[in-house]
């Protein structure tokens, strides 16, 4: 479990060291579900309020704002993720590739006649970058589901 938590740790690390924006607007993308949620909730609530009540219309009216809502979040997300969240990765990628062939160079050369050193080092220098935003990912999922289920407690005690 130590050895998780430090993994974990070291990959925020690594990350926000290159940059602390893509942190940051990656736990906030975590809480994107928390209103609309509530919106969830709402929106079914006075639609059947409308709907004993008999008035159609504010029903479609609701519905088609909420659809507006739904594809303007939705719009709004991918923009991030184009614009800025895979530029971001990239120049993290970079980085840590950078400071890997950094840490090689430190390396004496006669490391390198070893094989089975030189496998090893292979295959973590083609992992870590892959694992590094995998570990991050997975975190930021965590955040996200403890917020929806935070969210879910909320919405049933009321």
């Amino acid at each position: 479990m130590k050895r998780h938590l430090n993994n974990i740790f070291y990959s925020v690390k690594i990350i926000g060291r290159e940059s602390k924006w893509y942190v940051i607007l990656n736990i906030i993308m975590a809480f994107e579900n928390i209103p609309r949620r509530f919106l969830d909730i709402w929106i079914i609530e006075y639609i059947v309020t409308q709907a004993v009540i008999g008035d159609f219309d504010k029903i479609l009216y609701a519905g088609f704002a909420y659809f507006f809502y739904l594809l303007v979040v939705s719009v709004a997300k991918k923009t991030f993720e184009e614009c800025y969240k895979k530029p971001e990765e990239e120049k993290i990628r970079q980085s840590v590739k950078m400071n890997l062939y950094e840490k090689m160079a430190s390396f004496d050369i006669a490391v390198y006649d070893d094989t089975e050193f030189y496998n090893k080092y292979v295959m973590a220098f083609s992992m870590v970058e892959k694992k590094c935003f995998e570990i991050f990912n997975r975190l930021i999922l965590v955040i996200g589901s403890i917020i929806s289920i935070g969210t879910l407690f909320s919405v049933i005690i009321t």
